[in-house]
């Protein structure tokens, strides 16, 4: 055996990535554990510049493969997180070194790099965090929804993403097309209620594409890329069926055999409605259902991931430091058991938008509970002991009774004066077996509501 292809095996053996480049940062070596970690093959990687297959957050800036072979020392070792073939960001640890021969003549460079959770104790929670391209989350729900990106990203088939409002079903459409092989290509979002019979949207009425072919101007824009359509139940008749006509046409089928996204875009909606309710009393044709939803994927409200507010609130944070003139590192604990302790109706977008009052009115590194809005602190009802206060079952029917017969079961004014959404007050209704209301009452709530 030579020494090159003994060498191959020592480093094919090996638990940590492994990879060199040339002077000019190609990579030209890739082994095993590299694959492994990243989901390149060696084939993949040999002769791409590194940054394209190690895309790792400090690649264009603070480069270590840079730094080692500008200065000629060894480099880290430093955590840096990295996006694998899958989309899936990945921290590893990386040190990186010049690469000189026995006379001392430059090479180029070599970098190892391991997974950091190889390291983590099993109960460690930092490695129950799923984080998907950009999105991160601690829930198990969630993170099943997190999990399927990837697949979902690398399949054509139309996919129809479900939640409330405020959940962020824009924000998994986008991480499918960027996960995709159209990220290159446009990703253009249409809403239900703002689409015009013939699908124009705020385009001119009468505009065609440029093929002639009595397609909207937008599938143009869209191209190859990916095309979002926002809460499809607000779509009119019309509107439907001329959607249906669309889609049949041949820039929306599939093209077998073909790695590239070609002419052919990609369709993906969502809707906050209950679509099945919606097909079975007419008020969406089922044969559009079937060819929107090939893939569903129902993203849970907030209320029932709790686990991801510290990470929801840390991101937040992070992101109005950066636009802000100052920074906010901190939320103190009685003001997290407050974000703890709601319901959160408008979800993850209520969320930020609580996290983002309190920085605006908060002028210190802490965020404290008098930094959120009122109802906020309304709702949560803390007891001197800092804990969600609990009222008993008995007196708390006795308030929703007595407002909903206030304002004649008006859920709208009900609600508005409860400070809790229509739709938590439904679900207080049931738990007291208060959905039905009294005759003659409908009518008059249509009218108000």
């Amino acid at each position: 055996m030579t020494s090159t292809s003994l060498l191959d095996v020592v480093l094919d053996s090996v638990a940590d990535g492994v990879f060199t480049v040339d002077p000019d940062l190609h990579v030209t070596y890739w082994n095993r554990a590299a694959e492994q970690i990243t989901g390149y093959t060696a084939g993949e990687a040999l002769g791409r510049q590194c940054h394209e297959i190690f895309r790792a957050s400090l690649c264009l800036e603070q480069c270590p493969m840079r730094q080692a072979i500008a200065t000629g020392t060894t480099v880290g070792p430093a955590d840096v997180k990295i996006l694998t073939r899958d989309g899936v960001e990945l921290t590893v640890n990386v040190s990186a070194a010049a690469l000189r021969d026995h006379d001392g003549s430059f090479l180029g460079g070599v970098e190892s790099f391991r997974d950091v959770r190889r390291s983590r104790p099993a109960g460690d929670s930092a490695e129950q965090c799923v984080e998907v391209a950009g999105m991160v989350s601690h829930s198990q729900a969630m993170g099943r929804v997190l999990g399927i990106l990837p697949p979902v990203a690398r399949s054509d088939a139309a996919v129809l993403i479900r939640g409330p409002s405020g959940v962020g079903k824009e924000l998994v459409a986008r991480a499918i097309h960027r996960l995709s092989q159209r990220n290159a290509h446009a990703f253009l979002k249409l809403s239900g209620a703002a689409i015009s019979d013939d699908l124009g949207g705020e385009e001119p009425p009468g505009r065609q594409g440029k093929r002639g072919s009595g397609l909207p101007a937008w599938v143009d824009e869209v191209g190859a890329g990916t095309l979002f359509l926002d809460e499809i139940a607000d779509l009119s008749a019309a509107a439907q069926a001329r959607l249906l006509d669309v889609l049949e046409q041949e820039a929306f089928q599939p093209q077998r055999g073909s790695q590239q996204p070609g002419a052919q875009m990609r369709v993906i909606a969502s809707t906050r409605q209950d679509m099945e309710r919606c097909v079975r009393e007419g008020r969406f044709r089922e044969d559009l259902y079937y060819r929107l939803g090939v893939i569903t994927i129902d993203i849970p409200p907030l209320a029932e991931r709790k686990k991801d507010i510290p990470l929801l609130v840390e991101r937040a944070l992070e992101r109005l430091s950066r636009r802000g003139d100052r920074s906010v590192t901190q939320v103190a604990p009685e003001a997290f058991r407050i974000l703890q302790a709601h319901d959160y109706p408008g979800n993850v977008r209520e969320l930020e938008n609580v996290v983002e009052h309190a920085f605006v009115v908060g002028q210190g590194p802490v965020l404290k509970p008098e930094h959120f809005p009122a109802y906020i602190l309304r709702a949560s009802a803390l007891n001197a002991a800092g804990e969600p206060a609990r009222r008993a079952p008995d007196s708390e029917q006795k308030e929703l009774l007595a407002v909903l017969r206030k304002h004649g079961w008006n859920k709208t004014l009900a609600a508005l004066e409860l400070g809790i959404h229509r739709s938590t007050l439904w679900r207080r209704m049931r738990k007291f077996a208060l959905a039905e209301e009294p005759p003659g009452t409908r009518a008059k709530e249509v009218r108000e509501g």
